[in-house]
């Protein structure tokens, strides 16, 4: 088939009940540590900030569990790349499920 593949990356997927939207849903999740450092460095936030930002979002373990794959990125994003080109090669073989379209968005 020549059927295009759209990757969306979407923040609150999972909060938001977008998880039956879509095909096949993807975690890409780091070390909190990891987290902190990035939002700090990416968004200039606070301490506090952060903590208030995580504490309103699932935890990892939540999202582990509701994803069909889950990627673990502690290391450079090009890391990640690598392990998302991998993913892709992949991608063809993994069953999808029936998702409930969005009429409206």
């Amino acid at each position: 088939s020549n059927s295009e593949i759209l990757f969306f990356e979407i923040p609150l997927l999972f909060e938001n009940g977008l998880e039956k939207s879509f095909d096949l849903t993807i975690n890409i999740s780091t070390k909190q540590e990891n987290l902190i450092q990035r939002l700090k460095n990416r968004n200039g936030l606070s301490k506090a900030e952060i903590q208030r930002k995580i504490a309103a979002q699932m935890t990892d373990e939540e999202k582990q569990e509701r994803a069909d794959v889950n990627i673990v990125n502690n290391k450079e994003i090009n890391n990640l790349y690598q392990k998302l080109e991998e993913f892709c090669n992949t991608l063809k073989d993994l069953p999808f499920k029936q998702v409930e379209r969005l009429l409206e968005i």
